[in-house]
C-alpha cells in the first residue's frame, strides 16, 4: 500500500510537470477550432530622425501565432520615453519633435508592448514654406488640390496641408474661388467665378501663397467610363465620372456623383458603391444588363454593364514560389479567374495567413491597409502563404533564407534634373544571396548640399517619399538612413533644360505609319459586342482583297474598313469625332487602299531600323545597375522591368521582358529633355517578347510617349495596364481587358500571316501628338 502511495505521488508529480506543456500545446485549440494568439507588437520605422516641429508617422503591427499580421496603429496606445524631446499621439502614432535629443517610442496593444523604436530630433531649421502648384488654371466649378510643404536645412520636407489654415482671397472681392479647410478635401480649391484668387496657407506663423486663375470655360459633357463592359457574378468594375470643359480640361467627379445601377426588369443585376474609397465600384449580382448612372450637379451620364453567367474556375496566389531573406518583403496578389477568361484582384478582400510546419514563425503577412498581402521574413525556413476568399483557399510557398545584409544603396547613384523637376529615388538593401529589399518607405530621407543654398528637397511622406524636387542650380547629396545604415546619391540640379536633341538613341522616323493607332497584317479582332476607341488611323496591310484602311485624320471622316474581323471596333479621331463602326459596308477610299503596300514596306523599314541599332553592352541585372546609364543589355532570360528607372537610350534583351508592378512601375526619365528617345527591344523570337501583367509605364521629367519605342516579336499588354509608347511588333499584339495605350500598336511588321492584333475588351489607343 505504501509502495502504491509512493508511486502515486511520483505519478501525480509527473502529471504536474506535463500539464503546463500540455496546456501550451492546446492553447491554440478550443472545441476543435484554432485560436490565434497575439505574439508580439512591432513598431516601424525602427529608427527615424526629424527636426524640431517635424513629424514622424509610426506603424504598429500585431504578429499572431498563425503567422498573420495586421495594422493596429489606430487601436494601440503610444508612448514617448522622453516627452520633452518628442510627443506622440496616443491614437494615431504621429510623433512631433519638440527639442533636440533622442526618445524611445513604444506601442501597446492587447496587453503587449513593442520593442522601442529610436526617434532622434535633430537641429535642422526651417528654411521655407511653400504652396504647390505655384500657378494653375481651372474653370468655374473646376477643382485643384493644393499642398503646403515645409522644408528644413537638412533637405527634409514635411506636408503641412492638414495643419494649415487655408483661404482664397481675390483682389476684387467677387469670390473667385473657395478652398476647403477641413476633412479629406482640405486644400482643395473650387472655382466659383471668373478671375484670379490668391491661394493662401498659414502654418505656425508662416504664410505661403499660390496664384489660381479661374477662366470662363464651360462644361460640355459628363461621361461615365468605361462606356460598356462585361463582368461575371461577383466580378467588379471601377467606374469614373468625368466632366469635360471647353478649354479641354477634365475633372474627376466620381466622388461627388450619386451612383445608381438600375436594370430594366428589376432583378438587381448589379450594385454600385456610393461612398468611401470604393465609390463607383460596381459588383455583378445576377445575369443581365444594368445601366450604370452617375448624377452630378444636374448632369447625368450612363454606361452599360453586362453581367454574364461565367463561373469561377480558379483562385490563385502569385508569385507561386519565391525566396526572401530575413526582414525582406514580398507583395502577394490573390486572383480569381472566371470561365470567360476575366480575372479579378481579390487581394484586399482575402484573409491572409503565413503558417509554417514547425511553428517557428518563419514569416508574417499583413492583413490590412495598403500593405495587405505583403509578407515579411522573420526566421529561416518555409512558410505557406495562404489567402482565403469567399470559401476559396489558395497557397504559395515562401522560403526565408538566413542571408546576411551586405549593402545598402540609393538608386539612381547620379542623375540630373532641372529646377522644379523631380526624381523618384529607391533605397535598396542587398543580401548575401543576391536578393534585394526595397527600403524606400522605411528610410529617412534628406538632401543636404555643400553650400547651404537649398539645391533640392526630398519628401518624407506618403506615396511621394523619396521623391526629390529641384529648387536651385547646384549639387545635393541625396541621403537615405535605414536601420543604422546610410546610403547616398548625387543629384545635380540645372538652371536650364538640356538641349533639344533626341539623345544617344537618335531620332526615329515612323514614315507613313505615324498617323496610325492600329496596324495589323491579317486581322484586327475585338471581343464580340464591345467597342474599343482608337484615336488614330487603322489599317490591315495584307495584300489583295483582305487589306483595308480606315483613315480618321479629320472630323467627320467617313472611311470605314472592310473585313468582318474588324467588326466591333470604333474608330475615333483626335477631335473626338466618331465616324462610325468599321463594317463590311465600305472598303475605304481607293486612294487609301492604294497606300497600303507602301505602308507595309515602311513598317518593315521602321522595324529593321529599331531592331538593328547598336545597344550599349553595359550589363543590367537589377534596378541599381540601370542607374545613370544611357542604354544597356539585360543579361537574364526573364527581365521584369518593375521598379526600374531608365534614362534615355537603347535597351535590349535576348529574352522576354515583363512588367509586374511588384516593385512599382517602370519609370522612363528624360532628365528634362522633352525630345529624349527611349528604345526598348527584345530579340527573342517566339511566343512573346514582352508580357505585362499589372505593371504600368510612367513618364518623368519631360519624357513623352511619342519618343518611346518598343521593338518585339510578340507583345501582350496586361489587363488594366496603362502603357505608353509605340510598339512595333514583328508578329502579334494582344491587349487584355481595359489595357489603355498612349502610343501606337503596330503589328505584323514582318508581313506574315501571324501578324494579328487582338483587343479583348474595351481598349483605348491614343496616338500621341
Amino acid at each position: 500500500m505504501n509502495r502504491f502511495k509512493s508511486h502515486s505521488k511520483r505519478f501525480m508529480w509527473f502529471i504536474a510537470l506535463l500539464l503546463p506543456i500540455f496546456m501550451v500545446g492546446c492553447a491554440d485549440k478550443k472545441g476543435g477550432a484554432t485560436i490565434t494568439t497575439l505574439r508580439s507588437i512591432v513598431v516601424t520605422p525602427a529608427t527615424a530622425s526629424i527636426p524640431v516641429s517635424g513629424t514622424q508617422q509610426y506603424t504598429a503591427t500585431a504578429i499572431y501565432s498563425n503567422g498573420s499580421s495586421r495594422n493596429v496603429t489606430a487601436t494601440s496606445s503610444w508612448a514617448s520615453g522622453t516627452p520633452g524631446v518628442a510627443t506622440i499621439s496616443s491614437s494615431t502614432g504621429v510623433a512631433v519633435g519638440l527639442a533636440t535629443g533622442t526618445s524611445l517610442i513604444t506601442a501597446s496593444f492587447d496587453g503587449k508592448t513593442s520593442q522601442p523604436a529610436t526617434l532622434t530630433v535633430n537641429a535642422a531649421t526651417s528654411v521655407s514654406f511653400t504652396v504647390t502648384p505655384a500657378t494653375t488654371t481651372i474653370p468655374v466649378s473646376g477643382t485643384r488640390k493644393y499642398q503646403a510643404l515645409e522644408t528644413f536645412s537638412n533637405g527634409s520636407t514635411f506636408d503641412r496641408t492638414a495643419l494649415s489654415n487655408w483661404t482664397a482671397p481675390d483682389l476684387v472681392g467677387v469670390g473667385v474661388a473657395t478652398i476647403a479647410n477641413s476633412g479629406a478635401n482640405i486644400g482643395v480649391a473650387t472655382g466659383t467665378a471668373v478671375g484670379q484668387a490668391l491661394i493662401t496657407a498659414r502654418y505656425n506663423g508662416r504664410t505661403a501663397t499660390a496664384n489660381l486663375t479661374v477662366n470662363a470655360a464651360t462644361s460640355v459633357s459628363l461621361t461615365v467610363t468605361p462606356a460598356t463592359t462585361t463582368i461575371p457574378i461577383t466580378g467588379t468594375r471601377k467606374y469614373l465620372a468625368l466632366e469635360t470643359f471647353t478649354d479641354g480640361s477634365t475633372f474627376d467627379r466620381t466622388a461627388l456623383s450619386n451612383w445608381t445601377a438600375p436594370d430594366l426588369v428589376g432583378v438587381g443585376v448589379a450594385t454600385i458603391a456610393n461612398s468611401g474609397v470604393d465609390i463607383g465600384v460596381a459588383t455583378g449580382v445576377t445575369v443581365g444588363q444594368a445601366r450604370i448612372t452617375a448624377n452630378y450637379n444636374g448632369k447625368t451620364a450612363t454606361a452599360i454593364l453586362t453581367v454574364n453567367a461565367a463561373t469561377s474556375v480558379s483562385f490563385t496566389v502569385t508569385p507561386a514560389t519565391t525566396t526572401i531573406p530575413i526582414t525582406g518583403t514580398r507583395k502577394y496578389l490573390a486572383l480569381e479567374t472566371f470561365s470567360d477568361g476575366s480575372t479579378f484582384d481579390r487581394t484586399a478582400l482575402s484573409n491572409w495567413t503565413a503558417p509554417d510546419l514547425l511553428g517557428v514563425n518563419v514569416a508574417t503577412i499583413s492583413n490590412s491597409g495598403l500593405t495587405i498581402g505583403t509578407a515579411t521574413g522573420v526566421s529561416a525556413g518555409q512558410s505557406t502563404i495562404t489567402a482565403t476568399y469567399n470559401s476559396k483557399t489558395a497557397t504559395a510557398i515562401l522560403t526565408v533564407t538566413a542571408a546576411a545584409s551586405t549593402g545598402f544603396t540609393v538608386t539612381p547613384a547620379t542623375t540630373t534634373i532641372p529646377i522644379t523637376g523631380t526624381r523618384q529615388y529607391m533605397a535598396l538593401e542587398t543580401f548575401s544571396d543576391g536578393s534585394t529589399a526595397d527600403r524606400t518607405q522605411l528610410s529617412v530621407w534628406t538632401a543636404p548640399d555643400l553650400l547651404g543654398v537649398n539645391v533640392a528637397t526630398i519628401s518624407n511622406i506618403g506615396l511621394t517619399i523619396g521623391t526629390a524636387t529641384g529648387v536651385s542650380a547646384g549639387q545635393a547629396t541625396i541621403t537615405a538612413k535605414y536601420n543604422g545604415m546610410t546610403a547616398t546619391a548625387i543629384l545635380t540640379v540645372t538652371a536650364v533644360v538640356p538641349g533639344p536633341g533626341p539623345g544617344a538613341a537618335g531620332a526615329v522616323d515612323l514614315k507613313s505609319a505615324a498617323p496610325f493607332g492600329l496596324i495589323a497584317y491579317n486581322a484586327i479582332t475585338n471581343a464580340a459586342g464591345l467597342n474599343s476607341h482608337i484615336y488614330g488611323d487603322v489599317a490591315l496591310t495584307q495584300p489583295g482583297p483582305g487589306g483595308t484602311i480606315a483613315s480618321v485624320t479629320g472630323p467627320g471622316t467617313n472611311d470605314f474598313g472592310f473585313p468582318t474581323l474588324l467588326k466591333s471596333s470604333i474608330v475615333t479621331d483626335s477631335a473626338g469625332v466618331t465616324p462610325g463602326m468599321i463594317t463590311a459596308a465600305n472598303n475605304g477610299a481607293p486612294a487609301n487602299i492604294a497606300a497600303l503596300p507602301q505602308l507595309l514596306v515602311d513598317l518593315g523599314l521602321v522595324y529593321n531600323d529599331l531592331f538593328n541599332r547598336a545597344a550599349p553592352l553595359t550589363q543590367i541585372t537589377n534596378p541599381l545597375s540601370a542607374s545613370g546609364i544611357s542604354g544597356g543589355t539585360f543579361n537574364a532570360p526573364a527581365n521584369d522591368l518593375t521598379g526600374y528607372i531608365l534614362s534615355p537610350g537603347i535597351y535590349t534583351a535576348t529574352g522576354t521582358y515583363g512588367l509586374s508592378n511588384l516593385a512599382g512601375p517602370l519609370v522612363l526619365d528624360a532628365g528634362g529633355n522633352p525630345n529624349a528617345v527611349f528604345i526598348i527591344r527584345s530579340t527573342n523570337v517566339g511566343p512573346s517578347g514582352f508580357t505585362s501583367t499589372t505593371g504600368s509605364v510612367v513618364l518623368q521629367n519631360g519624357a513623352q510617349a511619342k519618343n518611346v519605342f518598343w521593338v518585339v516579336d510578340n507583345l501582350t499588354v496586361g489587363a488594366g495596364t496603362f502603357f505608353q509608347g509605340t510598339v512595333v511588333a514583328g508578329h502579334a499584339i494582344t491587349l487584355l481587358a481595359h489595357a489603355n495605350v498612349e502610343g501606337r500598336m503596330l503589328a505584323g511588321a514582318l508581313g506574315l500571316v501571324s501578324g494579328a492584333l487582338t483587343l479583348t475588351d474595351t481598349n483605348v489607343i491614343t496616338v500621341p501628338k
